[in-house]
């Protein structure tokens, strides 16, 4: 867990959204300004909602600071001077360290809950979970010639500016408008839907294995959704897309790498066990974290995509 707290919020608001009722917003990073637009003051996690008839604000407050030990009764001072200037109903204190007698001392006083987040040791993995492997399978299409036909019908000015336009063109941008909504989109888009329609990930194709090479004809009908390219003559219906393509299905498994408990300080049950596994990154340099949340209600399992980093 990276220790400037970011990790540490994250995990604390995924396990209060998970356990939420209806109608509770969880939030993190929520931000005050004075009126002259400066940042007065940011929360880490909020929970606001009703509760009944009657409005409830819970303010939670992380610390993940393994280098400083255990959290002192300042910050359960800091953290209560906000719940009383910011009226909330709750406040939270997180830590990874622990706290000193002092700030237990201090939380009771001001009633401040306080709660860890810490590894569960290798002894206290049940056996299920040390068996417990997610596979990640990615498809990948790789589009190696690709050509668009427009329907016949036009007049030879729409044919040679069509001509024109077809030049230096790439199948990865967004060049068709989908005549049904006005929604442009990438010929390589289109194909990986038509793809999938038409079952191609379903035969011929080994995981694991070796590229699977087609040609593949996409045909459109007048009575279809189809595609238009806009042409400074006009729109130009697109009749077919014929492509060369290779098609890979890979996977990758994963496994848990780390296990921890959320917990109430002086409550031996947690709130929620986490079990992280490796994240897994695409062929598109785009990035997969995947957790167990086990929770009161039950066993539950949670995916982020992290875009790709932009050159």
């Amino acid at each position: 867990m990276a220790n400037d707290g970011k990790s540490l919020e994250a995990l604390v608001a995924q396990v209060e959204e998970l356990l939420q009722p209806q109608g509770m917003v969880v939030k993190r990073g929520e931000k005050h300004f004075f009126e002259d637009g400066k940042q007065e003051v940011e929360f880490d996690v909020t929970v606001r909602g009703k509760v009944g008839s009657a409005s409830m604000s819970w303010l939670i407050e992380c610390r993940d600071r393994p280098s400083v030990g255990a959290a002192g009764a300042d910050w359960i001072q800091q953290i209560a001077g906000r719940r009383a200037a910011y009226h909330f109903s709750k406040a939270t204190a997180v830590s990874t360290t622990g706290f000193s007698k002092s700030a237990q001392k201090m939380a009771d006083r001001l009633d401040v809950e306080l709660r860890t987040v810490g590894e569960v040791s290798g002894t206290d993995i049940t056996a299920w979970l040390k068996q417990v492997a997610f596979v990640f399978s990615e498809r990948r299409m790789d589009i190696k010639s690709l050509n668009l036909s427009p329907f016949d019908e036009g007049t030879s000015d729409d044919h040679a500016n069509w001509h024109k336009w077809a030049e230096g063109k790439s199948f990865l941008e967004p060049i068709l408008r989908r005549n049904i909504d006005g929604e442009m989109v990438a010929p390589s888009g289109v194909l990986q839907h038509s793809a999938e329609e038409a079952g191609l990930w379903n035969s011929n194709i080994i995981h694991n294995g070796p590229e699977f090479v087609l040609n593949f004809d996409v045909q459109f009908r007048r009575s279809d959704d189809v595609y238009m390219i806009d042409l400074p003559s006009g729109p130009l219906a697109i009749k077919n897309i014929k492509a060369r393509i290779g098609l890979r299905i890979i996977e990758t498994m994963t496994k848990v790498q780390s296990l921890k408990d959320y917990k109430i300080e002086g409550v031996d049950e947690p709130v929620s066990r986490v079990a992280d596994f490796v994240p897994v990154t695409t062929s598109d340099g785009a990035k997969f974290e995947m957790a167990f949340h086990q929770t009161g209600k039950g066993v539950h399992f949670l995916m982020k995509k992290t875009p790709q980093p932009l050159k």
